[in-house]
């Protein structure tokens, strides 16, 4: 059933694939990737070239419309949007070809310094033709294969070329600076080349991200994995020592950029959250060292901080990735104010993943968790919970709080680093979302006190279950017709949302191992 309808959507894509400037945008926008009409006209007229001299240069092997424009520029493009349009600079994008990923994402980010290798002669005279065309700056053309003879220091590589990731990761290694980050677009059968790469390079690089995404509208899954170049006394296998940073005013400039990871603003701004909690930091120095980047204590808790956590972070993280931590020593009045829950120890500052956007043709079976909580609290304890049953991808809503809030982490623990997050719309705007889950077959459950006994109702193989906001619930509609409620007594008005989530759950979980035991 679902391939008849993928088929029948190609057909109507293929119906409407007129080439024009206007089909191109709306491919774009349609795949949430809102450009300005300058952007555009920039894509058109790179995409004119490439229909004019593809014959004569063999750029592309894709002729239809569609598929250039979803395969080869949006595709591009995603990659610059999972990195929170981030790119390191200067990026230097090896076995270019056409210009891709090089040229859409220098559209998109025009402040990004680019250098486009390529080795082919007439491809190059293509570059040439596009650079000049497209009035794009800061972007350098070389007329090579990347070999140890490139003496330039990037910041970033990135590539989507057939060569192995430990191949090309042998390639840069005399080119990508310290803190460097090799970018990799990958398909989804890649796990072997990211283990070998780590079995090989672990001393030099260490894997920060590895992002699985579809792009919209078709079927096709890639897979976004970024390696950071570690120092290069690392990569001689000396031992990272402890860079101590002491802070003792309220007004230094990086007391203030921790002091706002108290805020969601701040930890989205920085990428970086604060972990408090013997328990929890340990679990994560064990089970997510690559994400750890410093240690904050303060002055006066030195023997205490010593003795407790630092032997561990030491002994972790140079067993693992060789790669040490930034110490901040705090003034005690300046520490007291990051150590929110009195801990009076270590506390843990980690990087934390980016959001991905998520989109209905990411759902994998089982139990896809929607939460729009705006309490941290009941956000971590949900995430726990989640985990702990089973649940690998959470759908944060617009309304939901930060899973990266102090509070968050206290109450969820490690298991907010378990999970995938996505960055999911409005509880408000499901109601249309819900309609198009349907069509492909995944329902979104509800939870409500006016829904059907969740005792008699069987689970579907894939769903997205929703709870409703604290206290206001589900928005009257079209998500109240297939919900499920939990029975209490009738003298208590309502469970707490996060509990009956975990309710909800811990049923479809054991209506899993129920199932499972009748075949």
């Amino acid at each position: 059933m679902a391939n008849k309808r993928y088929h029948k959507f190609r057909q109507s894509l293929r119906k409407e694939a007129v080439p024009s400037l206007s089909y191109l945008k709306e491919l774009f926008e349609k795949s949430g990737l809102p450009l300005s009409d300058a952007q555009y006209g920039q894509f058109w007229r790179y995409h004119n070239l490439l229909r004019e001299r593809n014959k004569e240069y063999d750029l592309t092997r894709i002729f239809n419309f569609t598929n250039v424009v979803q395969k080869h520029y949006i595709d591009s493009v995603l990659a610059a949007k999972r990195l929170n349009w981030k790119l390191p600079s200067p990026l230097l994008d090896i076995g270019t070809g056409a210009g891709l990923p090089g040229i859409p994402l220098k559209i998109v980010c025009p402040e990004t310094e680019i250098i486009l290798s390529e080795g082919r002669h007439k491809r190059v005279q293509f570059l040439n033709e596009v650079v000049d065309a497209l009035s794009l700056e800061k972007v350098e053309i070389y007329n090579h294969k990347i070999s140890p003879s490139f003496e330039k220091l990037v910041q970033g590589v990135i590539t989507r070329a057939v060569e192995t990731i430990p191949k090309t990761l042998l390639r840069i290694r005399g080119l990508l600076s310290p803190g460097g980050h090799a970018i990799f677009m990958k398909g989804p059968q890649c796990d072997e080349e990211i283990k070998e790469a780590l079995r090989v390079f672990g001393h030099e690089y260490h894997l920060i991200q590895e992002i699985p995404y579809t792009i919209p509208n078709t079927i096709h899954k890639r897979r976004l994995i970024v390696f950071e170049r570690l120092d290069d006394r690392l990569a001689r296998g000396v031992k990272h020592s402890y860079h101590n940073k002491v802070i003792s005013s309220s007004s230094n400039e990086t007391f203030k950029i921790l002091k706002t990871l108290l805020i969601s603003k701040g930890i989205k701004k920085e990428g970086q959250a604060i972990v408090s909690g013997e328990k929890i930091i340990n679990e994560v120095l064990k089970d997510f060292p690559e994400i750890c980047i410093g240690v904050i204590n303060a002055a006066s808790l030195k023997e205490n901080a010593e003795n407790r956590y630092l032997g561990n972070i030491r002994e972790v993280l140079n067993s693992t990735i060789g790669k040490g931590l930034t110490q901040y020593r705090l003034d005690r009045t300046l520490y007291d104010i990051l150590d929110v829950f009195g801990t009076k120890n270590d506390i843990l500052l980690v990087k934390t993943p980016p959001f991905l956007e998520w989109q209905i043709p990411d759902i994998k079976e089982g139990c896809t968790l929607m939460i729009p909580f705006q309490d941290p609290e009941n956000l971590g304890s949900v995430i726990r919970s989640a985990a702990g049953f089973g649940v690998k991808d959470i759908v944060l809503l617009k309304e939901a709080a930060n899973p990266y809030l102090p509070k968050s982490i206290r109450a969820g623990g490690s298991a907010v680093f378990r999970v995938n997050f996505f960055k999911g719309p409005s509880i408000k705007d499901l109601c249309f979302i819900s309609r198009d889950a349907m069509k492909r077959g995944i329902p979104i459950i509800s939870l409500s006190m006016e829904g059907k006994d969740i005792h008699n109702f069987r689970f579907p193989s894939k769903f997205i279950l929703l709870p409703g906001l604290e206290g206001a619930g589900l928005p009257s509609g079209e998500l109240r017709m297939q919900s499920l409620s939990i029975p209490i007594e009738p003298a208590i008005e309502s469970l707490n949302a996060a509990v009956a989530t975990a309710i909800a759950i811990y049923k479809w979980k054991e209506a899993c191992k129920g199932q499972a035991k009748i075949r």
